[in-house]
């Protein structure tokens, strides 16, 4: 299966300049081809054609506003057409699918910036020694990286990218053969939140509850303090961008550590449980919950800072990898409000309620988030067993 590798990347003081070159070249074009689709779209109700774009490139190269195009490989340019016309297509096949997929949008001069070569003709990547290789890119020259680990086979395509903090990473699409999971029969619903990451509990009938790391809040007095420099500095100056770059480097930081702890964590799921049974939760209509205003900004953050998005995404895909079984409930299944003893449905419970008991066995006291979790599991199609398991199971 098609699997993505990255890296960490140094190219060298004289190739700093043509990579930014074809940052720049790459986003130009891009922003060019949207520009003209949706003017074009405005005027005559029609689609621009896609292959007309990619003939006005060798024009644009001899016109004297924008011959600097020519400084930088056709294969980048042509790519990032191609990624555009990608774009518009994902888009309309969402609208016919009924599926929310995002418009093509102009980039930026600030933040990230990529482009994109296909075809193993048009690279090449190769071993130096344990701990270092090289990608061949046109027009730059051998960019080394960091080879953390092998390439299982000939990538198919490589992108470059700057991070906003000045760091630059290369990232392989390769072939990859699929992982030897470890063997299990055991199944596993999982419940997300914020007081603790993911309550979980197994077929087994044993359960557990996932702290929360909470990246971003450890971060915020040092972020803060960062972003109150940056504030202060004048626009335009290199103190300012030396300011900007701090700030930039924390958010990296946090970035890195989510990304880590929901690798680990997804990984450990799928390979120790058959099947994994989670919610389908809207992550981007949870981010806009809440009280409006200052009051429901904590929750918000939170929501952001807990990365759901990711985790349900990384689960999906090593699951697909090791021949797992992944299941998604219904968005609007209430695994909070129902008693995984009776079925019966309660009446919606504040936030703070973290504990409740049912009318059809007043004696137990329920674990809102265990309970959440055993009804996971049974709306996935697989029972916890009898009553006795799931008592012990779901209550406090």
């Amino acid at each position: 299966m098609l699997k993505r590798y990255s890296y960490r990347a140094y190219p060298s003081a004289e190739q700093v300049e043509p990579l930014a070159r074809a940052f720049g070249c790459a986003r130009w074009v891009y922003n060019m081809g949207i520009q003209v689709k949706e003017s074009h779209y405005k005027e005559t109700g029609k689609s621009f054609p896609n292959d007309e774009l990619s003939k006005r490139l060798p024009a644009l190269k001899k016109t004297p506003e924008t011959a600097w195009l020519s400084e930088v490989s056709s294969i980048i340019l042509q790519q990032s057409l191609a990624d555009l016309a990608k774009g518009y297509k994902n888009f309309f096949d969402g609208i016919k699918a009924k599926k929310r997929v995002g418009k093509p949008k102009f980039k930026k001069r600030t933040g990230r910036q990529s482009f994109r070569i296909v075809g193993a003709g048009s690279f090449e990547a190769k071993k130096l020694n344990r701990r270092w290789g090289v990608v061949r890119l046109p027009k730059i020259g051998d960019v080394k990286f960091r080879l953390s680990r092998d390439l299982p086979s000939v990538p198919t395509s490589v992108t470059m990218i700057q991070n906003p903090d000045g760091t630059y990473e290369v990232s392989f699409v390769v072939d990859a053969p699929a992982r030897e999971p470890k063997p299990s029969t055991r199944e596993a619903g999982v419940d997300l939140g914020l007081n603790h990451f993911a309550v979980i509990v197994y077929s087994d009938g044993t359960r557990e509850k996932i702290e929360n790391p909470r990246h971003a809040r450890k971060a915020e007095r040092k972020l803060a303090k960062a972003q109150k420099d940056l504030s202060r500095k004048k626009k335009g100056s290199n103190n300012r961008t030396k300011a900007r770059l701090r700030v930039a480097k924390h958010h990296s930081a946090i970035k890195r550590q989510r990304l880590d702890f929901l690798n680990k964590f997804s990984f450990g799921l799928v390979n120790e449980n058959q099947v994994t049974v989670t919610e389908g939760l809207s992550v981007k209509g949870l981010a806009r919950a809440g009280a409006k205003g200052t009051r429901g900004r904590g929750m918000r953050r939170s929501v952001h800072d807990a990365g759901w998005g990711t985790a349900l995404t990384l689960i999906s895909q090593k699951a697909l990898e090791m021949g797992r079984e992944h299941v998604k409930t219904d968005m609007f299944y209430p695994s909070t409000r129902m008693c995984c003893l009776c079925g019966v449905i309660s009446e919606k419970k504040d936030l703070s309620v973290r504990a409740w008991s049912c009318e059809c066995s007043p004696e137990v006291v329920l674990d809102r988030d265990y309970n959440a979790a055993v009804n996971e599991l049974i709306a996935g199609g697989h029972s916890v067993y009898g009553e006795s398991v799931r008592r012990v199971l779901a209550s406090v």
